[in-house]
């Protein structure tokens, strides 16, 4: 992984210069002492900077920069990963395929800061910019050759996509790339070629700028500086801010049996599958063939899924979804937040719906028959609502009491920087 890109940015309000890091969602101004949520109306833009580069007459060509972790199934696996990559989002021979080092030691400044350069529009869209990416390292296969393993399902969950947009001087002699000081050949056929390409005209910047103001009652809204959901303690309410605007979420708060040092979010999910026998908790139990008995009970009881409405590493967060899940916690939650710190949201409930199907290819039984399929199973959202359970802290780790499941504070911190 490598670090969060600092982000210079103004403060909208007295125009002071501030500096974020890039996973920050909110902007605390030392000038004026205004807070504010970041908004952002499709994927965050920016382009790359430093102090020695001039501020107008460069070409800029986008890249798609994204972070997450991935989950696929391959040869009746589940495998996982982090992913923290670069791709190129325009056709070209000439231009490096991804950023390479230049996030690690270049800041970001946004589009709507710049004037007179000249941005490329991106040709290709996220989605296609990693099949191209993917298609171009596939191995080639020779007649006497065994097939690769083909990956029956895969799916990048809680990525955060941004476009960069990296300077380029087009040359009589070809491209030259003004960060390190080299050509990049293609000669002037590559050079021309740049300059006819699309341009995004009016390029602003896609970011919002939200008051943390609670929408209700007026109070100051809480929370940490990459929390997507910041809280109001004065009338107990939740907001979200990842349409462009303060939602309020439904939300509950488990009881605690301990302490309750630090809760941590989860969603909690109701969805159909219609190609699936999975509606109750006695169906979840087969579908796994776990050790319990399925009680009269069961088969009334509407199964929920606990998906991790924060980001650790991938093996753990699969390992959390599964435990809460299959235990399904009982009980009504509260509607109060508790005085304790509240761990930030950093996973929103688009990406916690895409994991599902992950989930259940984890507990089914058979795996043969099951993970082939994951790719055709449809979730219908029913209902959700964000729950905070209580952890117990007992030197670096986290117990929650409840489901005897333990978390390192190290891995909570770590799984901020994905």
């Amino acid at each position: 992984m490598t670090p969060d890109i600092p982000v210079e940015l103004q403060c909208p309000q007295c125009g002071g210069p501030v500096t974020l890091e890039e996973s920050d969602r909110i902007l605390s101004c030392g000038f004026c002492r205004v807070r504010l949520c970041l908004a952002f109306q499709g994927p965050a833009s920016y382009r790359l900077t430093t102090p020695d580069l001039p501020e107008d007459g460069l070409h800029y060509v986008p890249y798609w920069r994204y972070r997450g972790m991935t989950f696929s199934v391959q040869d009746l696996e589940i495998q996982h990963r982090v992913a923290d990559s670069s791709l190129l989002a325009i056709t070209s021979r000439d231009l490096p395929p991804t950023l390479g080092f230049r996030p690690q030691v270049l800041k970001l400044k946004p589009i709507g800061s710049s004037k007179g350069n000249h941005f490329c529009k991106p040709r290709h869209t996220f989605g296609e910019a990693r099949a191209r990416a993917g298609a171009a390292h596939s191995p080639k296969i020779t007649p006497e050759d065994e097939p690769p393993a083909r990956k029956a399902f895969e799916v990048l969950i809680g990525e955060s996509v941004q476009l960069i947009y990296a300077p380029v001087i087009p040359a009589e002699d070809g491209l030259w790339d003004p960060v390190v000081r080299r050509p990049l050949g293609g000669g002037a056929a590559g050079a021309d070629a740049l300059r006819r390409l699309e341009l995004n005209q009016n390029m602003g910047s896609s970011i919002h700028f939200l008051p943390m103001m609670c929408p209700q009652c007026g109070w100051d809204l809480a929370g940490e500086k990459d929390t997507l959901v910041p809280v109001c303690r004065n009338c107990h309410t939740l907001w979200d801010t990842g349409q462009g605007r303060l939602k309020e979420l439904p939300f509950g708060v488990a009881s605690s049996q301990g302490a309750g040092d630090l809760h941590l979010p989860f969603w909690k999910i109701r969805a159909e599958v219609p190609r699936l026998q999975l509606a109750t908790r006695a169906d979840l139990i087969r579908l796994a063939n776990a050790p319990r008995v399925v009680r009269a009970g069961m088969e009334n009881e509407s199964l929920e899924y606990y998906i991790p409405a924060f980001k650790v590493h991938p093996q753990l967060f699969l390992r959390l979804a599964r435990s809460f899940t299959l235990i399904q916690p009982a009980g009504e939650p509260a509607r109060e937040l508790p005085r304790s710190p509240l761990h930030p949201v950093t996973l929103p409930l688009e990406e916690a719906l895409e994991v599902l199907p992950i989930l259940v290819g984890s507990f089914a039984v058979p795996k043969k028959t099951y993970l082939p399929r994951l790719g055709e199973l449809r979730f219908q959202h029913i209902e959700s609502e964000l729950v905070f359970f209580p952890f117990d802290l007992r030197g670096s780790e986290l117990i929650q009491p409840g489901i005897g499941m333990s978390i390192s504070r190290n891995a909570l911190d770590m799984g901020r920087l994905i």
